[in-house]
């Protein structure tokens, strides 16, 4: 899980994570063995091989980053292209270059 102990969509204020909730904590109590904060890149490369090995049960990682706002591209909220572009991405529409999901517009 990747932390910045803010809620971003909602202004800035402060999650639960940024002083009270613990979420290695609550992953170790729902049963998750491995559960570990990590801080490193080199903690987060010597985490990379074990999660790969799906066989010995669920694993958690939380890994603070920076709450900095960032530019972003969030999802589109219109109605009509969410509704329409996934069948202009499956190639359902005969003329290829009307699909507008391809070049990020929105129809």
């Amino acid at each position: 899980m990747l932390d910045n102990e803010v809620y971003g969509e909602t202004g800035g204020q402060a999650s639960h994570t940024a002083s009270t909730v613990d979420l290695v904590g609550v992953a170790k109590a729902s049963g998750i063995s491995d559960a570990r904060p990590l801080s490193t890149m080199a903690e987060i490369e010597a985490f990379y091989a074990p999660i790969q090995d799906v066989s010995s049960g669920p694993r958690f990682a939380s890994i603070k980053i920076d709450s900095a706002n960032l530019e972003r591209v969030l999802a589109s909220r219109d109605g009509s292209f969410i509704v329409t572009r996934n069948p202009r991405c499956a190639r359902v529409w005969p003329d290829l270059n009307s699909c507008r999901c391809a070049t990020q517009q929105k129809p």
